[in-house]
Parts: structure tokens; sequence; C-alpha cells
């Protein structure tokens, strides 16, 4: 399995402390995460969010990133963020790659 960041960000308006419907959402989403994330094949590493900043990065194991976009879907949290989802490396494997190259 691959290693993804999603990276969040909503409006002031849309944020959760600010509106209510969107309050909800988290609270149905909180509950209902780690079933939808089973189901379709990934694992929940982290979350971690910046309040004020209005922005959030969720990290997860998974077999494709086409499996995260449906998650993020089916799990609401597409319908007030952007999200964008990335492949990560930690920072051991960059070194190795980088160290591939040197030794190409």
């Amino acid at each position: 399995m691959t290693l993804y960041g999603i990276y969040g960000e909503h409006t002031i308006a849309d944020c959760p402390i600010n509106n209510k419907e969107n309050r909800q959402l988290v609270y149905k989403s909180q509950e209902k995460l780690k079933g939808a994330t089973e189901a379709i094949g990934a694992k929940l590493i982290a979350r971690y969010h910046s309040g004020l900043e209005h922005t959030w990065l969720w990290v997860f194991e998974s077999p494709d990133a086409a499996r995260l976009e449906e998650l993020m879907i089916k799990n609401d949290a597409a319908s007030f963020n952007s999200c964008r989802i990335v492949p990560l490396l930690d920072f051991d494997q960059l070194a190795a790659r980088l160290r591939e190259l040197d030794n190409a």
C-alpha cells in the first residue's frame, strides 16, 4: 500500500466552528470514518487540523488514490472542503531514492 496525504481546506464561512450544518457533518463523519476506511481497504494513520488556518492533513495507507477520493465524497469531507490527495514518502525513503540517483 502507498502512503497518501489528503490536504484539505475550507472557507471561514464553511468552517464547522461557524457553520452548524458542517459541524453536524463532522460529527457524522467521525462516527463512520473507521468503518468506511476499512471498507475501501485503506488504513487511517493520522489526522491533523489547524482550526484557525482552516486547513487539515489526514494521512492514510491505501492501494490507490481513487479509493481515498471515494472516501472523501462518501464521508462528506468533500462537501465543504477542497481536498488534494498526494502520495507521501518518509524522509528515509526520500534519502534512499536520492542515493539511487547517485549510484545510477
